[in-house]
């Protein structure tokens, strides 16, 4: 909550919609790769359709005969759909300043830059979940009651303990959480948009996060079982999707292309894609032992060719860690670039490989422990509205009286979801342990 003179005009002055691209967080790599291009007017209705064709009409033969007999085989194809999603944040205005003072103290210099900070903030959030499975589990922590209220973060691939096969990497925990954020955990994550079984029913708010240290403390003790790994969501992210959910989650590229393919029990979005696994899934590859960090992302790299796409503008998102491994590792000349994703340019390291030239980007939300491959028109951002955008009354206002102090609220939001053209432009690898 902040105090304003006035804010007449003041977001759309300083961040009109036709500057969206260049007011993105620069680091947030997907939200940039996958914004470039797309405007709400390739919205209609409030759901996504992904019609996915996985495979042509079969029947070529040498023999008429076998052709004509087989001229009523369809394509394999899937048509997956999902409702958009949604992501709020209020801003609460104090009117004592506009009564008292109509000079400095209404803090018209600090207005502009709470604003730049919230709209970044949201989309930063907006990034981390579109590294995600639809659950909103950011990483794996272990509970011990030695640390009681203190939780050591995963620093390589793990799974929690609950028989459940979906692995969590480890982001940098400094860009998915900041001190007040409100934590629940869970002893479940899974790939296929399932919402998470939760440890308990409490929610737990983040009293320090310590990077370095691979440790994070919340407000009180949690009460888990000792020793054991739990996943770690923000509240409200924890909704999970399907076609019949009227406000399901972000749909994230995890849930796209999960690691280890999916089961013959799949049900993404009321289908199944475990006929044709890496053309409605992507590829996976386990490279995590007796590959090296640039010959792991070169064999996910080949089983993305091997799907049939071209690999021009191919790109693959590394964590901090594995992308230093990375850079001690390779010693070919000339190996540093610019790669260009919406517009923004990453410094990147290219290495040669089945798709032609591979960039590796540094990406901070990118799990610890997986390399992501992405083509270019593999996944959509679509929304409504600006991105985000201040929601309107239907009296015309864009604010209302606050619920528990004297001043105004301003509802920042935008209604979006990832739409995916091709699974077969992604690829994960698990890679070695650094």
């Amino acid at each position: 909550m902040i105090g304003i003179s006035s804010f007449e005009t003041l977001y759309q002055t300083y961040y009109p919609d036709e500057r969206l691209p260049y007011l993105t967080p620069k680091n947030a790599v997907l939200l940039n790769a996958f914004l470039n291009g797309n405007t709400d007017g390739r919205v209609s209705g409030d759901q996504i359709d992904m019609p996915w064709l996985g495979g042509p009409s079969t029947g070529v033969s040498q023999s008429y005969d076998q052709a004509s007999a087989r001229a009523n085989v369809a394509p394999l194809s899937l048509r997956p759909t999902v409702r958009m999603s949604q992501v709020y944040k209020n801003l609460a205005f104090l009117d004592k300043d506009d009564v008292l003072s109509r000079g400095e103290a209404s803090y018209g210099e600090l207005m502009e830059t709470v604003i730049f900070g919230a709209r970044e903030d949201f989309l930063n959030n907006v990034d981390a979940l579109f590294h995600l499975s639809g659950d909103g589990v950011v990483m794996a922590v272990q509970y011990t009651t030695t640390g009681a209220a203190t939780l050591t973060v995963a620093t390589s691939p793990q799974g929690l303990n609950n028989g459940t096969t979906y692995i969590v990497g480890a982001p940098v925990s400094q860009t998915v959480l900041e001190v007040n954020d409100q934590v629940v955990f869970t002893t479940t994550t899974k790939a296929d948009g399932t919402a998470p079984t939760l440890a308990n029913n409490n929610v737990y708010t983040v009293t320090s996060v310590d990077d370095l240290g691979g440790t994070f403390t919340v407000n009180t003790d949690p009460g888990l079982t000792n020793t054991y790994w739990y996943g770690v969501a923000k509240v409200g992210n924890t909704l999970g999707f399907t076609s019949a959910l009227l406000n399901p989650s972000i749909i994230g590229v995890a849930a796209f292309n999960p690691y280890g393919g999916v089961s013959t029990t799949d049900n993404f979005l009321g289908v199944n894609r475990s006929t044709y696994g890496s053309r409605f899934a992507g590829s996976w590859f386990d490279a995590s032992s007796n590959y090296s960090m640039e010959q792991g992302c070169k064999k996910i790299a080949t089983k993305v060719a091997n799907t049939g796409v071209e690999g021009e503008g191919a790109f693959i998102a590394l964590h901090p860690d594995d992308m230093d491994t990375m850079d001690f590792s390779v010693t070919s000349q000339n190996r540093y670039s610019q790669h260009q994703l919406g517009e923004v340019f990453f410094n990147s390291l290219a290495i040669n490989s089945s798709l032609g030239r591979l960039d590796c980007i540094l990406d901070r939300h990118q799990q610890k422990g997986f390399a992501r491959v992405y083509l270019p028109g593999a996944i959509q951002l679509m929304y409504r509205g600006s991105l985000p955008g201040f929601a309107t009354l239907n009296t015309g206002l864009d604010e209302q009286w606050g619920q528990n102090y004297d001043g105004r609220e301003k509802r920042m939001r935008a209604y979006l979801q990832l739409r995916c053209r091709d699974p077969r432009k992604l690829g994960v690898a698990k890679l070695a342990t650094v």
